[in-house]
């Protein structure tokens, strides 16, 4: 997707579909006299399937129009489908959740809608799954390990060319200020007591701050930056500023971090 006017698959391409009935395959697309090239990749991405992995291939799109795969990464996600995808074995059960609270899916999430601090606190657990599953998907990385302390960071990543991160996942705030700056906050959200800088980051807390972009622009996108390149606090020598500009420093991919 996108698909031109006109539309041609080799047999060769259907013959490499798995008894899973799901195939995946790239096509490059050439700039025409008339037209340009559909992709800025110069390829797009194809999906072969029988029809009963309809609902399958629709899980697939929804994931990836909401993440904004480009070509290639959709290619890598689609390959994920191969077999039948852990969405479609979920889809006649029930989740462990519905069981524990005694309500159905649809109660519980407008339980959380309707309260601003769940939102806010499952916002962020949301941010850190679309990035976890967009570092899956990256060529450039080859290993993402979720960290499950509450006070530590929430990554460890290693990327294709050996480098190692640590990587905080922040949202950043919905309000831009007059000048179109946008900002993160790189601050806890819960204080220790007695402790001035019980809520600060120290810069060796984390390698890279990972700033999900869907307050302002409304897609799961993020920008990284590296820890030693942000705004030290004013007050206490050794920690992070409570607030970053998302600005230059920032990388739109992490393998493009310095």
């Amino acid at each position: 997707m996108p698909l031109g006017v006109s539309f041609y698959a080799y047999e060769r391409d259907f013959d490499q579909m798995d008894p899973d009935g799901w195939h995946v395959w790239e096509v490059d697309t050439r700039r025409g006299h008339r037209h340009s090239a559909r992709t800025p990749e110069g390829f797009e991405c194809r999906v072969g399937f029988t029809p009963n992995r309809l609902l399958d291939f629709a899980r697939f799109e929804r994931r990836a129009t909401d993440l904004g795969l480009d070509a290639a990464l959709r290619v890598n996600l689609a390959a994920q489908f191969r077999e039948s995808s852990a969405a479609s074995k979920m889809a006649g059960g029930i989740h462990p959740l519905e069981k524990q609270f005694g309500l159905s899916a649809p109660k519980i999430l407008d339980l959380i809608a309707e309260r601003r601090m769940l939102t806010t606190a499952v916002k962020g657990g949301v941010a850190e799954a679309h990035l976890e599953q967009l570092l899956e998907l990256d060529p450039a990385v080859s290993s993402v390990d979720r960290r499950t302390d509450d006070r530590g960071a929430d990554f460890d990543v290693r990327l294709a060319s050996g480098r190692n991160f640590v990587v905080e996942c922040k949202n950043v705030s919905p309000t831009v200020l007059a000048d179109g700056t946008v900002q993160v906050e790189t601050q806890r959200t819960r204080n220790s007591k007695d402790d001035p800088t019980g809520r600060l980051y120290s810069f060796d807390a984390f390698d890279v701050v990972a700033a999900c972009m869907f307050s302002v622009t409304g897609v799961w996108e993020f920008k990284y930056a590296r820890t030693n390149q942000l705004k030290p606090h004013a007050k206490f020598p050794g920690f992070l500023a409570t607030k970053q500009a998302v600005d230059s420093r920032w990388t739109d991919t992490i393998d493009e971090l310095p």
